[in-house]
């Protein structure tokens, strides 16, 4: 993936890339980022929060490199899950070894096709997914968290 975090947001020393719970955890945040929540990220830059790190590091204990890869492809593949949760942290996301679970048991109910292809009504206009994206990065759409929807931004 282009431009993966390789240094630590907070103190901006290098990321030991040796150590296999680093580049993991490095490599299951890029992917949650690129594949659920894209316009989140600035500069294609993901940031690892202490908690979010930690938590990625204790569910790789517990499951392999390629599950929790499955797990986040499931869940950016249900229907559900995007529309409700994919505004959610990345501790969120990793939280516990239920939630894995959970996710690796999803329907998958949305492929690329249909993601590109689903409307949403946000206001008085349509958008599909990819505009939601491009509008949020723009400004001209704000999720917000307690209403658990998108609106558009006052101008």
């Amino acid at each position: 993936m282009e431009n993966e975090q390789t240094s630590c947001p907070t103190c901006g020393q290098p990321l030991q890339q040796t150590d296999p719970d680093v580049s993991s955890v490095i490599e299951l945040a890029n992917l949650v980022h690129n594949t659920i929540r894209p316009s989140r990220t600035k500069n294609n830059t993901v940031y690892i929060s202490p908690q979010a790190s930690k938590k990625i590091k204790a569910r790789l204990k517990t499951w392999t490199l390629d599950e929790l890869k499955k797990a986040i492809l499931k869940f950016s593949g249900n229907r559900w899950r995007m529309e409700f949760n994919r505004t959610k942290s990345l501790d969120w996301f990793f939280r516990n070894d239920a939630q894995i679970e959970t996710f690796l048991q999803l329907e998958q109910d949305l492929n690329e096709s249909n993601l590109t292809k689903e409307i949403f009504t946000i206001g008085n206009k349509e958008y599909s997914l990819e505009e939601i994206n491009e509008a949020e990065k723009k400004g001209e759409l704000f999720y917000d968290r307690k209403e658990k929807k998108y609106f558009q931004a006052q101008r």
